[in-house]
């Protein structure tokens, strides 16, 4: 279902990050990962897609790059 909302309405930043939140709970981190790179390149402002971007990279190991993502998820907060 959300894989046909992002098809249908490539451009919603709203759309990506839910579809993120639904790889994340099923168990698909590297889907998550991509969905939520696609809400925050579409908004830099959507913190809770930086967030969750920070959770899976953690998830997977990547720690410097998910205190990155942590980082950018409070700069968005400001804006």
């Amino acid at each position: 279902m959300l894989f046909r909302s992002t098809a249908k309405a490539p451009d919603s930043a709203v759309g990506y990050y839910h579809l993120g939140e639904a790889l994340n709970q099923t168990n698909d981190p590297h889907g998550a990962l991509a969905a939520y790179r696609q809400a925050t390149t579409l908004d830099a402002t959507l913190w809770r897609a930086f967030k969750g971007m920070g959770i899976v990279l953690d998830r997977l190991g990547r720690t410097a790059e998910a205190a990155e993502a942590h980082r950018q998820a409070r700069e968005a907060q400001r804006r």
